[in-house]
């Protein structure tokens, strides 16, 4: 009876044959089918999952296999993989990706390590995009803080894949890794570590993130050509100059351990002497006219700006925010009644901003750019590199 409705639905309209994974996926749920029975729907499924299906029959699909792999069915990962991409505005579906990942994490780490890895050949770029939305895939890094995941995020890193490799250093990023598999980058040949180099060149980290990679890379550097060498070390003297506080302080941390370190942090430390020098120079106390006003209604734009990003982020979104006219007390009214009077605390955080987006905006465009075409002319001389926006 079910091959018949099976068959019949898979020739019908496009409607009915969509329709027909929801059936399918909603009869191997039950407990009381016979294994003959769930092997044709489960061969039925595997035959007929693709790109091309609907987004709700792809949430159909990966629910199914979230819940069954819960029975130790894990051969239902390759369902997961059949309908990729996933829209990346499916956010419920990609939750119930989530939880296979975390379940697989549990269970074996390697094996998750090579679906990740599939995962990731196709649809890196839909998978990061959707991690970098706020409070997505929370579960699942803080699940992979807990495991030895650093060859898989190697992998990711040095991959041929632009999108993987953008994947593998966000992972990088926001596990705050320190190492990378010394095994994995001795492997890899000069040209690939360089692809990784440039790669890290164009996407936005923060200080720490960026202190750490390239000091994991310096050894390595050290050992290439003089070319590689030459473009690593200016690469450590921007980034000293761009974060002066969080990356100059990981290059610190391994100064003594690599002369190329050492000297790139006297370099950068020439260059903030020289500023202060300026700084307290006689012409640095002239005055622009109108530029204290700028700075000011900037400031209060910015500040404006942030106020209304963290409300849109926030998970408390049950209290009504009152501006205040005048004094630094306030009171509730409620039910009739008028509170007691509290008073105001101040709450701050800080973040460091690269200074060199701020100083020179346009030139850090363009040499993201520049960095694209350079990998963009690598992949067409290596065989073994690619790139994919």
């Amino acid at each position: 009876e079910m091959a018949a409705v099976i068959g019949k639905m898979s020739k019908g309209t496009t409607d009915e044959q969509q329709e027909a994974f929801w059936i399918v996926t909603r009869f191997l749920l039950s407990s009381r089918l016979s294994a003959d029975c769930f092997n044709l729907g489960f061969e039925w499924l595997q035959s007929n999952v693709s790109r091309a299906v609907t987004p709700t029959a792809k949430h159909n699909v990966v629910d199914f296999a979230a819940v069954i792999a819960e029975k130790g069915r894990w051969e239902v990962g390759n369902l997961i993989l059949g309908v990729q991409p996933i829209p990346v505005e499916n956010e419920g579906t990609w939750r119930r990706v989530e939880f296979f990942l975390v379940r697989r994490l549990e269970t074996d780490l390697n094996a998750f390590c090579e679906f990740g890895l599939k995962l990731a050949a196709k649809n890196a770029h839909g998978w990061l995009v959707v991690m970098r939305k706020p409070k997505c895939f929370d579960w699942l890094l803080s699940q992979m803080k807990r495991k030895h995941v650093g060859e898989f995020v190697g992998r990711l890193a040095l991959s041929v894949d632009g999108a993987s490799r953008q994947l593998g250093l966000f992972f990088f990023d926001e596990l705050e890794l320190t190492s990378l598999p010394p095994q994995l980058l001795d492997q890899v040949g000069e040209q690939r570590l360089r692809v990784t180099f440039l790669e890290l060149q164009r996407v936005l980290f923060d200080g720490k993130a960026i202190g750490r990679y390239l000091a994991l890379l310096t050894p390595y550097a050290q050992r290439a050509g003089d070319t590689f060498q030459q473009e690593f070390y200016a690469e450590l003297v921007l980034q000293a100059k761009n974060y002066g506080g969080a990356c100059r302080e990981e290059f610190k941390q391994r100064a003594n351990e690599f002369p190329m370190l050492k000297k790139a942090l006297d370099e950068a430390d020439c260059y903030f002497d020289a500023l202060r020098r300026v700084r307290q120079s006689g012409i640095a106390q002239m005055q622009v006219p109108g530029y204290r006003q700028a700075t000011r209604l900037l400031g209060r734009r910015s500040s404006e700006e942030i106020r209304r990003g963290t409300e849109s982020n926030s998970i408390i979104g049950l209290f009504k925010h009152v501006h205040l006219l005048y004094g630094k007390q306030w009171s509730s009214f409620l039910g009739g009644k008028l509170g007691e009077s509290s008073g105001l605390h101040q709450i701050s955080t800080t973040i460091e901003i690269p200074r060199l987006e701020v100083i020179d905006p346009e030139g850090m465009v363009l040499r993201r750019l520049q960095v694209s075409a350079e990998i963009a002319t690598i992949s067409k001389n290596t065989k073994d590199v690619e790139v994919v926006e």
